[in-house]
C-alpha cells in the first residue's frame, strides 16, 4: 500500500479532516481499505460526516463496501441516521434498492429506526415507499411496529395507504397494536404506541379490521392489557361507521 493511502486510511480513524483533505490533494485513493471495508464506510460508520462528504466529492465509490450488510456505505449511513450522507450518496449514484435475502433495505432499516429524515431524504431520492418485504409489510407497517408516528405520517403523506395489508392481513394499526420490534430493537414505550395508533386513526385507519386467521385490532389490545389502548381504539370504534368485514 502507498504511503499516501496509509496517511489517508490514519487520518478517516482520526476523523482529521484537514488531513484527509491533504492526503487526497496529494493522490491518495479515496477508495483506500482499511481492511474489512473502504476508508469511506469506516468515515460513515464512525460518525464522521464531514470526512464521508470529502471522500465522496473526491470519487469515492458508493457502492463498495465490506463483507457484512450495513458495511455498504448507503446503509450505514442509514443505520447511522447522517441524512446528509444519505443524499449525498443517493445524488452520486448509490442504488437504494441494493440489500441481500433475508435483510432490510435502506427504507425499511430507516423505518424501522425511527429516522423521519432519512426516508424523506430516501423518497426524494427515488425509493418506493408502496415496496413490499417477502411478507408483504411495507415500511409502514415496519414503522408502526416500532412506534414511529412520524416516519408513519411521511409514508403516508407519500402516498402509502393506511389501511395497506401485509401476506396475513395485517394493517399498520393492526401491527402497531399487536407487534413488538426485534430483540435487537429497544422495546417500545408505550406513549410512543399510543402516538402511532392516535395518528394511524386520525389518518382514517379502520379500527374493525380483522385479519386472515380472523382477529381483530381490539383482540390484539385486549391481550396487551394496555387500558389507553383501548379507550383510543374504543374511541374510535364509537365515531366510526362499521367496515364492510364487520357488517
Amino acid at each position: 500500500m502507498h504511503k499516501r493511502d496509509i496517511e489517508l486510511i490514519r487520518a478517516v480513524q482520526r476523523g482529521d479532516v484537514r488531513g484527509v483533505a491533504k492526503s487526497l490533494r496529494a493522490g491518495a485513493s479515496p477508495n483506500a481499505s482499511t481492511g474489512p471495508y473502504p476508508v469511506l464506510v469506516a468515515a460513515i460508520l464512525n460518525g464522521e460526516t464531514a470526512v464521508a462528504q470529502l471522500l465522496i466529492e473526491h470519487g469515492a465509490a458508493t457502492m463498495a463496501g465490506g463483507p457484512y450488510y450495513y458495511q455498504r456505505p448507503l446503509l450505514a449511513a442509514v443505520k447511522r441516521g447522517d441524512a446528509t450522507i444519505v443524499e449525498l450518496l443517493l445524488h452520486k449514484g448509490a442504488d437504494p434498492t441494493w440489500t441481500r435475502p433475508g435483510y432490510a433495505s435502506a427504507l425499511e432499516l430507516a423505518a424501522t429506526q425511527g429516522q423521519a429524515e432519512v426516508v424523506v431524504r430516501l423518497l426524494a431520492g427515488g425509493v418506493d415507499p408502496l415496496a413490499q418485504d417477502a411478507l408483504g409489510q411495507t415500511a409502514l407497517h415496519l414503522a408502526a411496529s416500532a412506534g414511529h408516528a412520524d416516519v408513519a405520517r411521511v409514508l403516508i403523506d407519500a402516498g402509502v395507504a393506511v389501511d395497506v395489508e401485509t401476506a396475513q392481513g395485517m394493517t399498520p394499526l393492526a401491527c402497531a397494536v399487536a407487534i413488538d420490534p426485534d430483540d435487537e430493537l429497544e422495546p417500545i414505550r408505550p406513549e410512543a404506541r399510543h402516538r402511532v395508533v392516535a395518528m394511524l386513526i386520525s389518518r382514517g385507519a379502520d379500527v374493525s379490521h380483522r385479519d386472515r386467521t380472523g382477529r381483530s385490532i381490539g383482540d390484539h389490545a385486549l391481550e396487551r392489557q394496555d387500558v389507553t389502548l383501548m379507550e383510543l381504539l374504543s374511541s374510535a370504534t364509537e365515531n366510526s361507521p362499521p367496515s364492510p368485514q364487520s357488517q
